[in-house]
């Protein structure tokens, strides 16, 4: 019963594969990643 243990992991595959996803999400995740530096930083 190893897909009932992990029902997220299909959904991350296909967010994986689709390009226009990640294209779209990349540019949120280098926000936040800036984000988190300049709080650290100060």
């Amino acid at each position: 019963d190893f897909e009932g243990e992990n029902p997220q992991v299909p959904k991350l595959e296909k967010s994986i594969s689709g390009t226009s996803p990640k294209r779209e999400h990349l540019p949120l995740a280098v926000g936040i990643a800036f984000f988190l530096m300049t709080l650290l930083a100060s």
